[in-house]
């Protein structure tokens, strides 16, 4: 079989890996697509499982990104609960778990990431857990109820999404960081303090600069000394502290990589018959001429058009603005491009509640958004942030004011 009758195979069945399968056959490829997977379940979205999987009263069903009827009218082979163990560069081949191989024309890497892991809190066994798949979210689900003290370790997206459900759900949540202050990676700290005052206002406690001294656990009960003394008694302790790039199997393969792997605009790595996307790719960004990994469902959804539309032999899509948004109480927070702390800060609305709107520009260039439910508004002032520049005058025209007139 020559290379071109080959199929092409995507390892990892998630959101990216899914989407990837689903476009190919949009952008017009005829061949082969399987897709392998390591759960057993059809390839589905994850930011519902720190939101809707939780709350909801009757548990929804997963937000499928192919199902079954799609896979057998796209002919699509799902293979699913099987791990690649290698891939055979040379000979084009990969090696699954029972030890089948499969040899591809061209191959996608799909291969997420997983949640970094906090060793010394094994020892609570159950009680421990922790947020990245549908039966992890299930299984929370199943363990948060009224008074449940919940204990989450990081303040970042993850950690406040499952503390706003909590809370929702009537435990009785602390947030413990080691960091200064809450999501310091990704906002600076005006943004950041709009979002932790919500949580504050709902009873949620967050404690920063904060690690554990002791964990001491019995039949009953989990005692816990935090730096500084002070005593907690969670009954579960979940651990959201980011995750890290499945890229074990690209290095072993001998691909570059970087804190992911490595990437061009066609999302081809360092063979040029491999490609990778999602969450364990590593892309340059020539809009903001930097090389970034980023973990969103945007992200996801647009390296798995621009991998499909690559192999079928269509260029590139243009550089894309960042976008990624968090559901946290009753409000919906949206963020594009990048919040730079140097940047000059444009607003409208009130700052913390709806409507409120803040651009980022440095000199003369936008460069991120921050929205709470501002619909309309956020997608205008995105439309100019595609643009390229924008002048104090389009500013002004969109709404938006210098910070230091609006608090005036």
């Amino acid at each position: 079989m020559s290379s071109v009758d080959l199929p092409i195979v995507i390892v990892g069945a998630g959101h990216a890996g899914g989407r990837c399968a689903e476009r190919l056959r949009h952008f017009g490829w005829q061949g082969g697509i399987i897709l392998v997977g390591d759960e057993p379940c059809l390839p589905y979205e994850r930011p519902p499982l720190s939101k809707a999987m939780l709350v909801d009263s009757v548990e929804p069903r997963p937000s499928f990104v192919i199902d079954l009827d799609m896979l057998a009218g796209l002919n699509i082979e799902h293979i699913a609960g099987q791990v690649v163990q290698s891939i055979d560069l040379r000979n084009r081949k990969v090696r699954l778990g029972d030890n089948r191989q499969i040899g591809y024309g061209k191959l996608v890497l799909a291969t997420g990431l997983t949640p970094r892991r906090l060793p010394m809190l094994d020892v609570l066994g159950s009680r421990v857990c922790y947020l990245h798949k549908l039966e992890q979210a299930r299984a929370l689900r199943g363990a948060i109820k009224p008074g449940v003290k919940l204990l989450i370790v990081g303040a970042g997206f993850i950690g406040l999404e499952v503390a706003a459900s909590a809370s929702k759900l009537g435990a009785e949540v602390t947030v413990i960081e080691a960091a200064s202050r809450p999501l310091g990676r990704v906002m600076p700290a005006r943004i950041a303090d709009l979002i932790t005052a919500r949580h504050r206002a709902a009873g949620v406690r967050i404690l920063c600069d904060q690690g554990f001294e002791e964990i001491i656990q019995t039949l009953r009960r989990i005692s816990m000394r935090l730096h500084g003394g002070e005593m907690v008694h969670p009954d579960l302790v979940l651990v959201g502290i980011g995750g890290s790039p499945n890229d074990t199997l690209a290095r072993s393969a001998g691909l570059m990589v970087d804190n992911g792997i490595e990437v061009d605009e066609y999302c081809r790595t360092s063979d040029p018959h491999v490609y990778a996307i999602g969450d364990a790719a590593s892309q340059r960004n020539a809009r903001y001429d930097r090389r970034w990994r980023l973990e969103s469902w945007m992200n996801a959804e647009e390296m798995a058009a621009n991998a499909a539309s690559a192999i079928c032999g269509q260029p590139p899509n243009e550089a894309s603005v960042p976008y990624f948004w968090t559901d946290q109480f009753d409000h919906r927070y949206q963020i594009a491009g990048l919040l730079e702390p140097e940047a000059d800060v444009y607003e409208q609305g009130v700052a913390g509640e709806s409507g409120y709107l803040a651009c980022f520009v440095v000199d003369g260039m936008m460069r991120g958004l921050f929205g709470i439910d501002a619909g309309k508004a956020f997608r205008k002032a995105r439309n100019l942030m595609r643009n390229g520049r924008a002048s104090r005058e389009d500013l002004r025209a969109a709404g938006l004011v210098p910070i230091h007139e609006a608090a005036a």
